[in-house]
């Protein structure tokens, strides 16, 4: 009898939905206080992530979801990988792309970074990206 594996993913429950309709519910954009707070959140993540040498790879409004207790988290790891396999071919959005990923070079913590600076920009200046 061969092995048999079962997978289970566990996904939070997020009412709030992704952080693309938060945006689009609140007229366009946020304010700074809101995204003060997602922020932190998503640092928190980031943070998390990169002390376990993971880069997350697609960082985008539409892949932070907000939970029933206003928390942002990261949804979406198809394009994570840990920072060893870091220099591969990039599933991500190009509009939140760094530059280094966008020429197909390493793509470590600092680009998750760049594409935080990308979510916050759009979401303060009613930029749809």
């Amino acid at each position: 009898m061969g092995l048999c594996y079962e997978h289970h993913l566990l996904i939070k429950f997020t009412p709030r939905g992704l952080l693309t309709d938060i945006v689009v519910r609140s007229g366009g954009c946020l304010e700074e206080r809101a995204v003060r707070v997602y922020v932190v959140d998503v640092l928190k993540g980031l943070d998390y992530l990169h002390m376990s040498l993971i880069v997350h790879g697609d960082i985008k409004q539409s892949n932070v979801v907000v939970g029933v207790d206003g928390c942002a988290k990261f949804a979406d790891y198809r394009c994570t990988r840990t920072t060893v396999d870091s220099v591969q071919e990039s599933d991500g959005m190009p509009m939140f792309m760094a530059l280094e990923v966008a020429h197909r070079e390493e793509q470590g913590p600092v680009a998750n970074m760049w594409a935080l600076g990308c979510i916050v920009v759009s979401v303060i200046k009613k930029i749809r990206l």
